[in-house]
């Protein structure tokens, strides 16, 4: 899930250019920007502060990667649901089946995580 006011691209799609292989939906209504590599390369070479605003972009998205990619292999569903339940407003916000599919389990496995907390 990507936070109110963020960039969010699809790296490898975007550095090759090719097709991605994840859809991105929103959950809520959106207002989207889109610009084409072509021009983004050109405005990064040509104005200083986008090149900023990109290269910061690429920084926090691969350190984000990073952390999901570290909780996936060693926090078990349980803490990855806890770090969820930290974000302002997602449990009330996003229906069950986007934070299930966030932190990699299946919504039955969710609910018993779930129960278990309110225990």
């Amino acid at each position: 899930m990507v936070k109110e006011g963020k960039i969010f691209t699809e790296f490898d799609s975007y550095l090759n250019g090719t097709p991605a292989l994840v859809s991105i939906e929103t959950v809520e209504d959106s207002l989207i920007y889109s610009i084409g590599k072509n021009k983004s390369d050109t405005l990064a070479f040509n104005f200083q502060p986008y090149n900023t605003l990109l290269r910061r972009t690429v920084e926090e998205g691969f350190a984000s990667m990073s952390r999901n990619l570290i909780s996936f292999q060693s926090d078990d569903a349980a803490e990855r649901y806890s770090r969820v339940e930290k974000e302002k407003n997602w449990l009330e916000k996003y229906p069950l089946k986007y934070i299930s599919s966030f932190i990699g389990v299946t919504q039955s496995s969710l609910s018993r995580v779930r129960a278990s907390k309110n225990r």
